[in-house]
């Protein structure tokens, strides 16, 4: 018994239209952000993956309205880690771009190891991402963050920190 092509045709593009699209779950060499002229610093304290996906996300969605002032940081927080942005220009404010975030993680994951804590430096743009244990940040005495963990004279404010423990 022979099928009609019509019935064959419809039935092989029913199940391609109704396959979901692909997920796109890779950075790509094309759609990576480069960060120039860097220089890594590894703090070599460990942290947790999924507490560090929340603190780039909340980063991220305060970036999507605001930018990080010259001469200040960005931080958040969730449990033990703290991811900040420091602006060390004295000029333009920057934004914080989920692109950027993602390719400090991966030059920290290259030079320090998969979930170890450190600092991302562009001397070209002129800012750093940080990745660090919320201990360091209990130690400094509240209202100087900034200036004790922004590089040398970089960053002299703390603009809308976030703080959050979740589970």
């Amino acid at each position: 018994m022979r099928l009609p092509v019509l019935a064959i045709l419809t039935s092989f593009c029913g199940l391609i239209f109704a396959l979901p699209p692909p997920i796109k779950t890779n950075i790509t060499a094309e759609t990576r952000v480069k960060i120039p002229d860097v220089i890594v610093t590894c703090t070599n304290h460990w942290f947790d993956m999924g507490d560090l996906r929340k603190a780039r996300d909340y980063l991220v969605l305060w970036g999507s309205e605001y930018e990080v002032p010259s001469g200040c940081m960005k931080y958040e927080r969730v449990n033990d880690v703290i991811y900040y942005q420091c602006n060390c220009k004295w000029g333009p404010s920057d934004p914080v771009v989920l692109g950027e975030l993602e390719e400090a993680e991966r030059l920290l994951a290259k030079e320090c190891g998969r979930g170890k804590t450190g600092r991302v430096l562009s001397r070209t743009w002129d800012k750093t991402w940080e990745i660090n244990p919320y201990k360091m940040f209990q130690e400094i005495r509240h209202g100087h963050y900034a200036q004790i963990l922004c590089p040398t004279n970089c960053a002299r404010c703390t603009v809308q920190a976030g703080a959050r423990d979740e589970d």
